[in-house]
C-alpha cells in the first residue's frame, strides 16, 4: 500500500500527477587505471608517457579499468558545447502512461 490508506484515492492522484525530465550535459573526470610491465620504475614511466601521448589509452594493452569521479561533475555551458544546447526538458507522462516527449532546450528550441 502507498501513502494513502485508500487505494482508489492513490489511483486518482496518479492520474493527475505529471512527470518531467530535465537532461543536462556535464563535464566530468574519469580515472583510468593502467598497468605496465617493465624492468624499472623509470622504464615503466617512459613507456606509459609514450602510451599517454598516443591519446588512445582505452584501446591499449595497458588499460585495466576506470571509475567516474562524480564529485567533479559540473554543468556544461552552451559556449563550451560549441553553441549547442546543454539542457533539455521532456514530458514523461503520468504514472500509468509514460509517454516521453521533447518540449524545449536551453536555446529555446522546441524540436530536436
Amino acid at each position: 500500500m502507498g501513502i494513502f490508506d485508500n487505494e482508489k484515492a492513490e489511483k486518482e492522484l496518479a492520474k493527475t500527477q505529471y512527470y518531467f525530465n530535465v537532461e543536462r550535459k556535464i563535464t566530468t573526470w574519469v580515472r583510468e587505471l593502467h598497468s605496465i610491465t617493465a624492468e624499472s620504475k623509470e622504464e615503466a614511466i617512459k613507456q606509459m608517457i609514450l602510451e599517454f601521448k598516443k591519446d588512445e589509452l582505452g584501446d591499449t594493452e595497458t588499460y585495466v579499468e576506470q571509475e567516474h569521479l562524480c564529485d567533479c561533475d559540473t554543468y556544461m555551458d552552451i559556449e563550451d558545447n560549441n553553441g549547442s544546447a546543454t539542457a533539455e526538458l521532456y514530458f514523461d507522462g503520468t504514472f500509468d502512461d509514460r509517454n516521453r516527449e521533447f518540449l524545449i532546450d536551453n536555446l529555446n528550441k522546441n524540436e530536436i
